[in-house]
């Protein structure tokens, strides 16, 4: 038996989201405060191992407010309509009546719990919740509402009619700004309060469609039907010698201990110590010291008490509950290599967390071998596992969990933040919790769905989509994930700049947020587009031009071509037309798509490139350098010009020699330099750049070192900045 799907309606910031399950585990990812926490307590709830319940709090805050607001408004209509109790109560139950239903059914939280089985299994735990008696349907289905109570509202209200009356007649009558938000807040306050009594539990069993409906009476009967347990991401492990209060994994083998083979054994250790206590007679011994180290305040009691014979004395009492708890106090975890034996604190947090929920799962899976367990849907959820571990460990004990889930035949969840988990994952496992469109709205992403729904959109490639995606998932996409932006580039340098330049005052909105950094070439980017729009992160894509390299002529280079095949990529998707890889796309048609910011793709994407205010250059570097300058690509200067503005701006990067019986390539030239002088070689800074091209990191280093990252801000890059930061 296994949950295959849950889908969530109207609780805190889940709205109409599914979570399909796979058959053992399943990750769901998300950056800090995304929601993960949220499901997990979810489950908690309804499947009883939380002894909180569901409460108006796990409403949506500003559906719950709106839905305060319209419920008073009706109020108010009933009483300006009529005042007195009975009319009032009269006028609201005709208001409720009119297409009510539909209006409460929307304000309600509700969980649907698809649960699927195999030919083979024992469903005789579920059979009783058999709606569908289709051959072909597996699966029970179930509901959780926290339903919105009309009934109860009305009566509630009725209860407290005379203060509802005095807070609207306070409402009515108020002439100030200040008294009528004094009397708008009290019947907010007030209302509120019996909104929250309006609402009911209800568990319910269903057909595959829910639009019928059987009443559980009885919850605990609906969560018997599940063996489901939990660990937290905050787990207190000891990181202080001589910290009682965080022996967790002491505790956790004493607890774990009590409940296997070893049982019997330790049931034994309280009776032995209480037989050599009354052979002792360590009791007797203890009073008669009391006694004897209490004889002054006793005296002085007696003097003053009447005459009564009472006396003070320290009795023990010693009971087997009180050993036992004496000797789960006194048990400590350690670490033992030969014959040394070493305290749990003095291990790493890592270490040790990994240790406890090892212990736990031992615990659950030794659970399993009841066979009334395996009748019922094992269920399993950890908490971010990653805590305190390394990259290194994180992947071993995630790969191990993997292996234990599948090899047992468990189902369960992990939530995690850590982008070295969902590697180990793979696409397939993971669901990712990502913020919606609305304040206050998370999505949940199935990124096996994503990877389907592209297979069955081209059948042909579907293996080799599924295979290029998990290579490309654990390469990048898995940083994607947790990013509330990303960056695209080509190389290295790119990346040097991008991370220097961020940490400028200028860009303080986006040092703010997770921006992923994803290396990519050129030809590779449109393989993140599906991605990307899925998981809708807004995106800059930072790519050259590349035209061709000989060209230094403007005009020439208007009407030459892009080899860059993103680029085109993005270009004919954009324009909606259909093009192979082999048909060439004008460089002068790029600089006006660009100009038109065409190359804003579906609010996601902005694909950024060298364009006409960077001098027309083709790479990054060019354009820096024509940025510092002033310059464009068919700017001429002298050698001893270049190196009069290298010394000035303490740049690294390299010039073509100009000595005697040399040839000195300009362009499509070559020009004898054996009476050539530096102050008559003019040469571009297309030469420049390919005399640095094998020291590009040298120049960027020196860009950043000398902090001329803003000075030399291309207009390509500062744009698409820009854009990023809306």
């Amino acid at each position: 038996m296994k949950i295959k799907k849950v889908d969530i309606y109207n609780y805190r910031q889940f709205n109409g989201q599914s979570i399909y399950l796979e058959e053992n585990l399943t990750f769901i990812a998300g950056a800090n405060n995304s929601g993960k926490t949220s499901i997990i307590e979810l489950f908690n709830r309804i499947l009883g191992e939380s002894k909180t319940k569901i409460s108006a709090n796990d409403l949506p805050v500003i559906e719950y407010h709106d839905w305060l607001k319209q419920l008073l408004n009706i109020i108010k209509e009933c009483y300006e309509i009529i005042g007195d109790e009975k009319s009032f109560i009269e006028e609201l139950e005709k208001k409720f009546d009119e297409n009510f239903d539909e209006e409460v059914e929307k304000k309600s939280l509700k969980v649907r719990i698809e649960v699927s089985y195999k030919d083979g299994e024992i469903i005789e735990l579920f059979s009783p919740y058999l709606m569908d008696l289709d051959n072909k349907t597996y699966s029970f289905y179930f509901v959780y509402e926290y339903k919105f109570i009309k009934n109860k509202f009305i009566n509630l209200l009725k209860k407290q009619f005379n203060k509802c009356k005095e807070i609207l007649d306070h409402l009515q009558t108020a002439t100030e700004d200040r008294e009528q938000q004094i009397a708008e807040k009290k019947i907010l306050v007030f209302l509120d309060s019996i909104l929250q009594q309006s609402y009911q539990h209800g568990y319910y069993y269903a057909d595959k469609e829910y639009s019928v409906l059987q009443k559980i009476e009885d919850e605990k009967e609906f969560q018997k039907l599940f063996h489901y347990k939990h660990i937290w991401a905050s787990r207190d492990m000891p990181d202080e010698k001589g910290d009682k209060k965080k022996k967790t994994i002491s505790s956790a083998m004493i607890d774990f201990i009590g409940n296997n083979e070893w049982e019997n054994i330790f049931e034994k250790w309280p009776d032995m110590l209480l037989n050599e206590i009354d052979e002792d007679d360590i009791v007797k011994k203890i009073t008669e010291s009391s006694l004897q180290q209490l004889s002054t305040v006793i005296q002085s009691i007696s003097a003053t008490n009447g005459g009564r014979k009472e006396q003070l004395v320290v009795d023990t009492d010693v009971t087997y509950d009180a050993i036992k708890e004496l000797l789960q106090n006194v048990s400590n975890a350690k670490y033992q290599i030969g014959e040394y034996k070493f305290d749990e604190e003095t291990q790493g947090l890592g270490y040790s967390n990994m240790i406890y929920m090892h212990l736990q799962l031992q615990k659950y899976m030794n659970e399993l071998k009841d066979e009334e367990m395996n009748k019922k849907v094992n269920f399993f959820i950890i908490e971010e596992p990653e805590a305190h571990m390394h990259p290194q460990m994180q992947k071993a004990f995630v790969s191990y969990l993997i292996d234990l889930y599948e090899n047992q035949g468990m189902q369960g969840m992990i939530t995690t933040h850590s982008s070295e988990v969902v590697r180990v994952a793979g696409m397939k496992r993971v669901r990712v919790v990502r913020r919606g469109s609305e304040p206050f709205e998370k999505r949940i992403c199935d990124m096996h769905a994503f990877l389907e729904n592209l297979k069955s959109e081209k059948k042909d490639l579907a293996d080799n989509i599924e295979q290029e995606y998990n290579i490309l998932f654990k390469i990048n996409f898995a940083d994607l994930i947790f990013a509330d932006k990303v960056i695209m580039f080509e190389g290295d340098t790119e990346r040097m700049y991008l991370r220097s330049l961020l940490q400028k005052e200028i860009y303080t909105k986006l040092q703010q947020q997770y921006i992923a950094f994803v290396q990519v070439g050129g030809a590779y980017t449109h393989w993140y587009r599906q991605l990307i729009e899925f998981l809708e992160i807004k995106t800059l894509i930072l790519t050259d031009i590349d035209y061709e390299k000989e060209h230094n002529n403007i005009e020439i280079i208007k009407e030459s071509y892009t080899s860059n095949g993103g680029i085109k990529d993005y270009y004919y998707e954009q324009k909606k037309i259909v093009s192979d890889k082999s048909e060439k796309l004008l460089i002068k048609d790029l600089y006006s798509w660009q100009a038109s910011r065409e190359n804003i793709i579906n609010d996601y994407i902005m694909l950024s490139f060298q364009g006409e205010q960077d001098g027309y250059a083709r790479t990054l570097e060019e354009a820096m350098i024509a940025k510092l300058l002033g310059i464009t690509v068919e700017t001429q200067m002298t050698i001893e010009q270049w190196k009069e503005k290298k010394k000035e701006q303490k740049l690294a990067f390299s010039i073509p020699k100009c000595d005697k019986k040399e040839s000195l390539d300009i362009g499509n030239d070559a020009v004898d330099t054996e009476l050539a002088d530096e102050q008559e070689v003019e040469i571009g800074v297309r030469e420049i750049l390919k005399a640095t091209s094998n020291h590009k990191t040298d120049f960027m280093y020196s860009v950043i070192l000398n902090q001329k990252e803003e000075e030399m801000l291309p207009y390509y890059i500062k744009e698409g900045l820009e854009w990023l930061t809306e």
